[in-house]
């Protein structure tokens, strides 16, 4: 074999390449994943934000509205698959207000999101998002 030959020889050029790209596409690949998990997490919790400030709007007291806006939340967040031990802060000040005057129930919900199983250099355990929901309060609603 001469070496002209050997210099244009192209054996074991395709596993170099495959070595060399292959961490790329799968970093790629899971960051792609942990963006998907994160925008997927963000809605599920807005979901809850407004389902929970819906149930809190329709109570008669704000006890009452503060457990619905637990329990709403809780139940949005168990049907979405989102496991997390969400933090659901609810604002009941509305209850406070006049009969005839306007005021919002205001729900906020945190939920820590799990990232690490990811395995990307760089990318947090842990992603906290959170979601905020409002729902007007009947002005002319019974009051206990």
């Amino acid at each position: 074999m001469s070496t002209a030959h050997r210099i244009h020889d192209d054996h074991g050029a395709v596993s170099l390449e495959v070595i060399l790209i292959a961490p790329a596409v799968l970093i790629v690949l899971a960051l792609t994943m942990g963006f998907a998990r994160v925008g997927q997490a963000n809605m599920n919790v807005d979901s809850a934000a407004y389902a929970a400030a819906r149930a809190a709007s329709i109570s008669r007291t704000p006890g009452e509205a503060s457990g619905s806006a637990r329990e709403a939340a809780q139940d949005v967040l168990t049907q979405k698959g989102l496991d997390c031990p969400a933090d659901i802060a609810v604002d009941t000040s509305a209850f406070n207000s006049a009969p005839g005057e306007s005021g919002a129930i205001t729900v906020t919900v945190t939920c820590p999101v799990p990232l690490g199983d990811l395995a990307v250099p760089g990318l947090p355990g842990t992603r906290t998002v959170t979601g905020e929901g409002s729902s007007v309060l009947d002005r002319y609603r019974g009051r206990q």
